[in-house]
């Protein structure tokens, strides 16, 4: 249950998984954004970030603050 950015170009993503809960799952698919050129090329790479960044609170835990961590 690793959180996954799957890009798609071509194939359709639900025929081909990634299967798995939503919540850890973002799906981009380039004919999202070029309907004329569905190549893998046509996903912007601020998308991906952004679906990247979409899925980090999910993966990493908070923070534990003590006194020897804090800075104040």
């Amino acid at each position: 249950n690793v959180p996954t950015v799957a890009l798609f170009s071509g194939a359709n993503p639900d025929d081909c998984g990634p299967y798995m809960h939503p919540n850890r799952l973002r799906v981009i698919h380039s004919e999202q954004f070029n309907m004329m050129s569905p190549e893998m090329a046509s996903i912007p790479v601020q998308s991906v970030v952004e679906a990247v960044l979409s899925l980090l609170p999910i993966h990493l835990p908070e923070p534990v603050y003590t006194q020897e961590t804090s800075t104040c």
